[in-house]
């Protein structure tokens, strides 16, 4: 018998009371997901530390903005870039390079939809 897919919530590691920002990612069944199992959601960047970031990547150029992000996690914290998928989409070793260059460590890839898919950075363990 094979086991059921998880649901997105279960692979983005969320925990109830996890604050957790939604930050150019448009997803109303995420955020009512994440809220049904107790999550802080919030939209738009955070001002103050996060355990979770959610960012939605559209273009290369979004990538500049993970510096300012990751200054905002938790030091257990996770980022977590969501991008298009495929030759017309967001290259995955533009994420990497981008995440590695704001101090952070690439741990997951998860698919996030039949569009998109998701990295999950940390700030690496000898930084914590």
């Amino acid at each position: 018998m094979m086991k059921p897919m998880k649901g997105i919530v279960e692979k983005l590691g969320v925990k109830p009371g996890a604050r957790v920002a939604m930050v150019a990612l448009a997803d109303e069944a995420l955020a009512s997901e994440l809220a049904a199992v107790g999550a802080n959601v919030r939209a738009g960047a955070p001002r103050g530390e996060v355990d979770v970031i959610l960012f939605g990547v559209k273009t290369e150029g979004d990538l500049a903005r993970i510096p300012a992000l990751a200054s905002k996690l938790a030091r257990d914290g996770a980022l977590w870039t969501v991008r298009p998928k495929g030759k017309n989409g967001v290259a995955e070793g533009a994420a990497f390079a981008a995440g590695h260059e704001a101090g952070l460590v690439d741990v997951k890839v998860a698919r996030y939809s039949e569009t998109h898919t998701a990295n999950k950075f940390v700030i690496p363990l000898a930084k914590r």
